[in-house]
Parts: C-alpha cells; sequence; structure tokens
C-alpha cells in the first residue's frame, strides 16, 4: 500500500511521544521538589550552625565573640531569637510550597530576644554574616547578642 511505511512511522513516533511528554512532566516537578528539600536542608544547618556557635560563645570566658557566615536560602523569610527558659530558640522561618516551616536552634545560654520588629528579614537568598558576642545586659547578666553585618563584595 502506498504510504504504509509514513503512517507506520507517524505512529511510532506518537507512541513516543505518549510515553515522554508525561515523563517530561513528572521529572519537572520532581526536580523541583527535590530542589526545595536540598533548600530546606541547608536552612538546618544553618539554624545548627549558628547555634551552635552560639553555643560555643555562651560556654567561653570574658567578652568572647565570633562572625559567622552563612547561605541563607531562598526559601527562608526570617530568623528570630525566642527567650525559652535558661536558654533560647533560634528560629528560621521559610515558605514552602506545602506552607511555611520552621527550623529550630536550641540555645543553652541566656541570649537577647530578636523577635516581632526585631527578627531578621530576608529578601534573597545568599551569603549573610552574624557577629554573635557575650556581653552583660542592663540587669548585669551576661546574654549572647546577634548582630547582622553589612556583606560586602570586593572586586579586584
Amino acid at each position: 500500500m502506498k504510504g504504509q511505511v509514513s503512517t507506520e512511522l507517524l505512529m511510532i513516533v506518537a507512541a513516543i511521544l505518549v510515553l515522554f511528554i508525561p515523563l517530561l512532566v513528572i521529572t519537572y516537578f520532581k526536580a523541583a521538589e527535590a530542589n526545595e528539600q536540598v533548600m530546606q536542608l541547608q536552612a538546618q544547618v544553618v539554624a545548627i550552625r549558628l547555634s551552635e556557635l552560639a553555643n560555643a560563645i555562651g560556654s567561653a570566658s570574658g567578652q568572647s565573640a565570633v562572625k559567622a557566615e552563612v547561605y541563607i536560602p531562598a526559601t527562608v523569610t526570617s530568623l528570630s531569637i525566642i527567650k525559652s527558659g535558661g536558654g533560647g530558640e533560634l528560629i528560621l522561618n521559610s515558605s514552602t510550597q506545602t506552607g511555611a516551616n520552621a527550623v529550630v536552634g536550641i540555645i543553652r545560654y541566656p541570649v537577647k530576644e530578636y523577635a516581632g520588629d526585631q527578627m531578621f528579614i530576608f529578601n534573597n537568598a545568599g551569603l549573610v554574616r552574624f557577629e554573635i558576642t557575650k556581653e552583660l545586659n542592663s540587669a548585669g547578666t551576661e546574654e549572647l547578642v546577634f548582630k547582622r553585618l553589612e556583606t560586602t563584595v570586593s572586586s579586584n
């Protein structure tokens, strides 16, 4: 028959397209989901690193300080520090496709509270520098103080 090869070739191409187009769509959505999970893991690393550095400063004697540079992923919107018992909690708030999430780091020493209007806001992803110091508060007791430092980009 005339055109039989063309018809069979078109049917094979159509069958391949019917199989591969849904696979491409599924791969696209799974890649976005995996990317979001990576950003949540990065947020956990930030919370753990900052809380552990704060605990190290809290256990050191005298007026101690440390500067830390951390990568804030795109899903993180803010960082707040609240007092809890004799220590505090460092809370990284993030927004994902599934809703709002909070990653918490535990601080075992008295800490200055940064919540509400004083919380640290992040508008985009990138490197952020913090200085964590142990200072005397107005009551005369030592507490950990977080300061956000300006990040400077040097060009050679």
